[in-house]
């Protein structure tokens, strides 16, 4: 919980709230009782939602590998950044997005309801509320198709495998070979951490160049996945190579690890043409 301030569950406020199918969002949430006790949804005196799982916390395990890029205005498309056609995201992975990307949620219109759900992009979606940017989920069962208005909130993978290049170093744009994508994962425990969010095994010496030195040259420079070596499970595992000796590797063997420079944030568009077109 953040500081002292009280919240109540979203789930018991909210039994008389319907959506446009006629059942409760406590129904929906009891149909979905795992998701539910994982990551209770919670109304906080301002009206804003958060999930449990997010307050005090750094991003979900379940969300680690996602991040959030906004799709074509006032469409229901996503564009080529994303791995889906359109917004799959649900509920809890809205909110999480709005987390993420500093915008609010508000649990009275969080849910488009029936009367807007032919004008808003498919699932969710960024809309100006005020002047805030607030993030909304329209659950319309057929494909909205009316004059829409909204930016659909899409998905990409936060990290990606790159490809290793005998004398570059981690900030070469060809070892990514995406833009939006830097290899440049630098401290150890960074890529502890992403090794555990795409499931991979951490090697016993993780750390390359802690016996020979000259081990720096032989590995992509960063956090990567071992060229060879995998688990009795048959998972791949993941070294760190600090590159300490000041070289660009000579003869890499591995798979660098990418991860996402510039994640989804409000604040990065507040001056953007995007509020022209609402």
């Amino acid at each position: 919980m953040r500081g002292s301030r009280p919240a109540v569950y979203l789930a018991c406020l909210l039994t008389a709230t319907h959506t446009s199918n006629g059942a409760t969002i406590q129904d929906r949430m009891m149909r979905n009782e795992k998701a539910s006790s994982e990551k209770a949804l919670q109304l906080m005196p301002n009206g804003m939602m958060e999930t449990e799982a997010l307050i005090g916390k750094e991003d979900p395990y379940e969300f680690c590998n996602d991040d959030f890029p906004w799709g074509i205005a006032n469409s229901n498309i996503c564009d080529s950044r994303s791995i889906t056609h359109m917004s799959d995201l649900d509920q809890d992975q809205c909110i999480f997005a709005a987390e993420k990307a500093g915008a609010q949620t508000h649990a009275s219109d969080f849910d488009v309801d029936q009367t807007w759900q032919n004008v808003r992009p498919i699932g969710c979606f960024m809309f100006p509320c005020g002047s805030n940017t607030c993030y909304y989920h329209n659950e319309d069962g057929d494909t909205p198709h009316g004059n829409l208005t909204g930016v659909p909130v899409c998905r990409r993978r936060m990290y990606k495998e790159g490809t290793a290049f005998a004398g570059a170093f981690s900030n070469d744009d060809r070892i990514c070979g995406d833009s939006d994508y830097s290899a440049a994962i630098i401290t150890e425990a960074k890529c502890r951490k992403v090794a555990s969010c795409l499931g991979h095994t951490q090697g016993a010496d993780f750390t390359i160049g802690s016996h020979t030195k000259s081990d720096e040259l032989l590995y992509p420079q960063g956090c990567f996945i071992h060229a060879a070596e995998r688990t009795a499970e048959g998972k791949e595992v993941v070294y760190f190579n600090p590159s300490t000796m000041g070289q660009a590797p000579t003869h890499p063997e591995g798979k660098p690890l990418c991860k996402v420079i510039h994640p989804q944030q409000v604040r990065t568009h507040a001056n953007n043409s995007w509020q022209n077109s609402f």
